[in-house]
């Protein structure tokens, strides 16, 4: 049973807007331009070795120092060479990335300072401390590994000239041996440092790139929430459905929405809600266009980029789409188009939300179906009930009057006095009216958007004791009314609970309590009467069936409690939030 199509895509000025629930909290999804963007690159830049290169630098001036008393212009000359480069490195670092360009730098680094310790004396030269900072930098942007290497080729640099000048072959071995432990250690270090380092950036960077989803990931379990919350919360197709499409348009951005609904009746599909879409006849499902049958068949939100020819999609010129089936019970109960005009509108952050959406949107649906079926079930149970109500009350105050009548027509037909019986007819007669009366504005009372349980309760509950005689008493607790429909269906079954304390318990008092909290709704009906033992008369008697019909139609609890001779005891629990009770 399909809802009539409505085009919402404008709502005419001073009309309702339709309000997701007022238990919503009030806070705001973050939006993706306030979320922080997520970090690619290194977290940590690998240390400056300038505080390094310039205590080498100033370890040779101190060595230096006698030969630069004595005006040794060659000395001098070394200096300035490290110094201007200090300098230069100092204001450009070499940058540590994966680059030739790093790794060109950083041997010419090493062939600078290897120059001028040749140049000055080799091993003997007082800027001898200069080869540690390039070792060190080759460590930190390269590894143990190429910081080795490089120490190996500053050794053999400057051994070779070192043993030609001296011509003293142990000494120089011994001296190009200590220099290269030395170099190497630095090396070790440093590769080492650059390992926790790159381990550290790595781990910060898995951090916040966790915290970058997690982000993500709540503020779309957050929205996610409230439709997942709201959808259920009304057994009403036509509020449920202008609900939905309204916060669909709050998450998604789109062109064109369609709701189809599938008709058993006529094997169609029909478009019950629509925005930008004037799609208004239903289809059949061999004419489906082939996203809706994609997503029909995969039971998967289907992702269209770009749709190529026009009228591949449902509306006109669409060129990308989101499709989706709705399902409950395993059944399909529904289609949902969502559709632009622009190619790869939609990504990965509206195919996630939308399939959050379709699974509680088409239970909903479902049970908003159901509900209407048998709420159309109930209206024609209630017909029969009333139906037997007058021929069990009203009827047979009619056939009394009947007989009374024919009884009077013989007595006037023989010359008798009719005075007394006259009398009896018409109080008869006035009883009966009041009986009609009586029936008429119990079908008139009940709940509505103006008129709570309670108040409705309270005028019933006054004409029942009014009219049998019963002690009746109220008692409401805690304020918020549940959603019209629930509560309607409430009042029927306090209503029937009532009627059968007035008219088979044979009761002095009736007590009825509706208390409402934050999370659940409890009536109670109590009387005083004979009772009954359990499993007693008919499954059906006294209305019980039709009061379990309607506590299983909303999902409530009820409990029938009752023995002989401690009368009977009706409670429903109904959860606010929708859960089990």
């Amino acid at each position: 049973m399909a809802a009539p199509s409505r085009d919402i895509a404008a709502r005419p000025a001073g009309a309702p807007e339709m309000s997701w629930p007022a238990h919503d909290r009030p806070r705001r999804p973050v939006e993706a331009a306030e979320r922080p963007p997520r970090r690619t690159g290194p977290l940590l830049r690998t240390p400056s070795i300038s505080p390094f290169r310039w205590g080498a630098l100033l370890a040779s001036v101190i060595v230096a120092s006698p030969r630069l008393a004595e005006a040794d212009w060659g000395i001098w000359a070394g200096i300035a060479a490290p110094l201007l480069y200090a300098a230069f490195r100092s204001a450009r670092p070499i940058r540590y990335d994966a680059g030739r360009t790093t790794t060109v730098a950083l041997w010419l680094d090493a062939l600078i300072h290897t120059e001028v310790v040749l140049l000055t004396g080799a091993w003997d030269s007082p800027f001898v401390f200069t080869l540690i900072p390039p070792v060190l930098q080759a460590g930190f942007a390269r590894g143990s590994g190429h910081a080795a290497r490089m120490a190996g080729v500053i050794v053999l640099l400057v051994s070779g000239p070192h043993m030609m000048v001296t011509q003293e072959l142990r000494e120089g071995v011994l001296g190009a041996a200590a220099w290269f432990a030395i170099l190497l250690v630095v090396a070790v270090l440093s590769g080492f440092a650059q390992q926790v380092s790159s381990e550290s950036v790595r781990q910060q960077t898995i951090t916040l790139d966790r915290l970058h989803k997690l982000s993500e990931a709540n503020a779309l379990l957050f929205q996610l929430h409230r439709v997942t919350q709201s959808l259920p919360a009304s057994l009403d197709l036509d509020e449920l459905l202008d609900a939905s499409v309204a916060r669909i348009g709050e998450l998604l951005s789109y062109d064109h929405l369609t709701v189809l609904l599938y008709e058993e009746s006529t094997r169609t599909w029909v478009p019950v809600r629509t925005r930008g879409n004037w799609q208004r006849q239903p289809i059949p499902t061999l004419q489906l266009p082939p996203p809706l049958v994609r997503a029909r068949m995969s039971l998967k939100v289907v992702a269209e980029p770009d749709l190529g020819p026009p009228r591949s999609g449902l509306a006109q010129g669409t060129r990308s789409g989101l499709y989706a089936a709705l399902q409950a019970r395993g059944a399909l109960v529904g289609l949902v188009a969502l559709e632009s005009g622009e190619p790869h509108r939609f990504g990965t952050r509206e195919i996630e939300l939308l399939s959050g959406i379709i699974e509680p949107l088409g239970i909903a649906i479902d049970n908003a179906r159901w509900f209407g079926r048998l709420r159309a079930i109930g209206a024609e149970e209630e017909r029969s009930r009333i139906a037997r109500d007058l021929h069990d009350q009203i009827g047979q105050s009619l056939a009394s009057l009947a007989f009374g009548l024919d009884h009077l027509k013989r007595t006037l037909s023989r010359g008798g006095d009719a005075s007394l019986e006259v009398d009896e007819l018409s109080a008869q007669l006035r009883g009966t009216i009041r009986e009609v009366r009586e029936a008429l504005y119990d079908l008139r009372t009940g709940v509505s958007d103006t008129t709570d349980l309670p108040s409705a309760m309270s005028v019933f509950l006054d004409r029942v004791s009014n009219r049998s005689g019963l002690q009746v008493s109220l008692r409401s607790d805690g304020a918020g009314r549940l959603p019209l429909p629930v509560e309607r269906e409430v009042w029927w079954i306090a209503r029937e609970a009532v009627a059968n304390v007035e008219r088979h318990a044979d009761a002095d008092h009736c007590d009825v309590s509706w208390t409402v909290t934050p999370t659940a709704a409890e009536l109670t009906v109590a009387d005083d009467g004979v009772g009954f033992a359990a499993g007693a008369g008919r499954i059906d008697s006294y209305g019980i069936l039709g009061m379990r019909e309607r506590a299983s139609t909303i999902g409530a609890q009820l409990d029938i409690t009752s023995a002989p001779g401690q009368g009977t005891t009706v409670r429903v629990v109904v959860r606010r939030d929708g859960g089990p009770v």
